[in-house]
């Protein structure tokens, strides 16, 4: 069962007393999609063979490395991690997994050819840093949520 923006948003941050909010899910979020464009460049192969290996404690580290904290939202010791080599769109959903409250549905479908997304499309979303912008424009780049 997957969960609306509004229903996780109310979900209160461990060992804090404030809520995080919708922008503090779309940073995640962007931040993902990013990683997931980096590792698709050249100089992403290691990225990418994290991201292959499918080890779900290799890519929470991989993400602390990078600066993506999915702790921030506070469920992420709470949160098991699942890739979905088929799709472009990720979503966060109820786990079946008794451990777990919460599952992480990353999507990393194969990278699209230079003709539909060139290295310099990724590039240029890798290093866009504008708060406002929160999706990629390009289709073939992965969103999750």
């Amino acid at each position: 069962m997957s969960i609306s923006h509004e229903q996780f948003s109310k979900i209160k941050p461990q060992g804090d007393d404030e809520r995080f909010t919708t922008k503090d899910l779309r940073q995640l979020s962007k931040q993902i999609s990013q990683l997931i464009a980096k590792s698709w460049l050249p100089e992403g192969e290691q990225i990418r063979a994290t991201f292959l290996s499918n080890d779900k404690e290799k890519i929470k580290e991989m993400f602390l490395n990078n600066q993506i904290d999915i702790e921030m939202v506070g469920v992420g010791k709470y949160t098991t991690i699942e890739l979905d080599w088929n799709s472009f769109f990720g979503k966060l959903e109820e786990s079946k997994d008794p451990k777990y409250a919460f599952k992480f549905v990353i999507a990393y479908p194969p990278r699209p050819s230079e003709y539909n997304l060139s290295d310099a499309q990724l590039n240029e979303w890798v290093k866009n840093n504008d708060e406002n912008i929160s999706i990629p424009i390009h289709p073939y780049i992965p969103v999750t949520w």
